[in-house]
């Protein structure tokens, strides 16, 4: 991740034909993308570069950013795959006990006894009003399935990079 950018959402596909893209979104409050005006946007080699937007709406569950430079589906599907991004300080603080996905990867994950379980390696959402998932993987690649709900996530340590589990039945093999 590039030093000081949060990842709000990645990029998933060309939008109609005038060069917007649809974002599976990272934040909760959709409002916030229609502040944008500018954003990253990270390659898939860490690359970043910068755009002004042009526009942004919601469509659904997903949000549709036409950036500057784009005016059609070949060169939007260019970026098919990216992260947008924004620096940490253009976000609200968030509320005590939530965080932005980007906090989140990366962190160590260990059950309450010290075993060690591997990275989380990626999140995703289960809906609108339901827990979000943390994927862990271990160094052979072994993954576990952690939802997100206090019965299971006991501490996030940002500052110590790490995440305490319960295990639960049926969490791990």
């Amino acid at each position: 991740m590039t030093e000081g950018l949060i990842t709000i959402g990645e990029i998933l596909r060309p939008q109609g034909n005038k060069g917007e893209v649809r974002i599976f979104p990272y934040l909760d409050n959709l409002e916030e993308y229609k502040r944008l005006k500018e954003v990253f946007v990270i390659d898939k080699d860490c690359g970043e570069t910068k755009y002004t937007v042009i526009g942004t709406r919601s469509q659904g569950k997903y949000i549709v950013i036409h950036l500057d430079g784009f005016n059609s589906i070949d060169k939007a599907e260019t970026l098919k795959g990216y992260r947008i991004c924004i620096p940490e300080e253009w976000l609200d603080p968030l509320p005590e006990g939530h965080y932005y996905y980007s906090e989140i990867e990366g962190l160590d994950v260990y059950d309450e006894e010290g075993r060690y379980y591997g990275k989380i390696t990626d999140i995703f959402s289960t809906g609108k009003g339901s827990n979000d998932v943390y994927i862990a993987k271990d160094n052979k690649e072994r993954e576990i399935f952690i939802p997100a709900i206090n019965d299971v996530i006991k501490t996030i340590d940002l500052k110590g990079k790490q995440i305490i589990i319960h295990l639960i039945e049926g969490l791990v093999d």
